[in-house]
């Protein structure tokens, strides 16, 4: 994000975000209570209904506003950073490898933990409209939106506003773990930590967003690893992905440091340990 993209400071893009997400979900949540009530449904029917169906819709509805705004307001932008000087196809290959052996990583986790023991599948009540609703969400909408807020909003400010790389990325990387599923915090700790460095090295948010929408899009892979197979696909995804970083350490030109300047209204809060930054 280059310095005039943004007139507003980390913590207004911050709010506005939640905003735009969490507005179409609590004014659904007032219209299905009301629906429900008039049909004299039961607490835990209006609760399932509701999970499955308005869940969906609106959280669809404000992904797709949240993007519209900052990219109108230029908040966040899909600038091509330093990748610029790539061949694009070589670039988003290496991203969906990437992203790919994201995926592989999760489900090798998944079958070394065992989650289905200690957090049993929930089958939620649905339709047609709203699986399609849920799934165009998961696998683009909120991989944008996720990228706009975690890489573009959080670690872009951070930087600009005097933190060092490794506070800036790791900081938001811990966020966005801890608000995904418990039994995945490693695999998405990896994961934002991975975008995270393709952010600050590139400057684009372009090759964070091809892997978060390649991993989503394959997530729907349903594959149950024995132990010795997701050790063997453990150590193979992180070895692409380490290979992958290295390529782009080699072949991509470092951004230059202007990118990160502070804009005047990312105010540096003075109480803020110097040792950090």
């Amino acid at each position: 994000m280059n310095k005039d993209d943004s007139s507003f400071s980390m913590s207004k893009q911050i709010w506005l975000w939640l905003c735009l997400m969490l507005s179409p979900s609590v004014i659904g949540f007032i219209v299905w209570m009301i629906y429900c009530l008039n049909t004299q449904m039961d607490g835990s029917a209006i609760w399932d209904s509701f999970n499955a169906s308005v869940m969906r819709c609106t959280g669809l509805l404000g992904g797709v506003l949240t993007i519209f705004v900052f990219l109108k307001k230029k908040y966040v932008s899909f600038s091509l950073g330093s990748i610029a000087k790539q061949r694009a196809g070589t670039m988003a290959g290496i991203c969906m490898l990437i992203g790919f052996a994201m995926l592989w990583l999760g489900l090798a986790w998944v079958g070394l933990v065992a989650p289905n023991k200690i957090f049993p599948s929930v089958t939620e009540p649905t339709n047609e409209y709203t699986r399609w609703a849920g799934i165009l969400y998961g696998i683009l909408v909120a991989p944008i939106v996720e990228e706009f807020l975690f890489r573009g909003v959080l670690i872009g400010g951070l930087i600009r506003n005097g933190y060092r790389p490794w506070v800036s990325i790791l900081l938001p990387a811990i966020i966005f773990s801890l608000l995904h599923h418990p039994i995945m915090i490693v695999h998405t700790m990896i994961f934002a930590i991975v975008a995270g460095w393709l952010f600050w090295r590139t400057g684009s948010l372009l090759p964070s967003i091809i892997i978060h929408v390649t991993n989503n899009t394959l997530s729907f892979i349903d594959t149950d690893l024995n132990t010795a197979w997701a050790i063997v696909v453990l150590v193979a995804c992180l070895s692409v992905i380490c290979l992958s970083i290295g390529w782009f350490e080699k072949t991509t030109p470092r951004q230059p440091h202007s990118l990160w300047e502070k804009t005047p209204d990312d105010n540096i809060d003075p109480s803020i340990d110097e040792s950090i930054r």
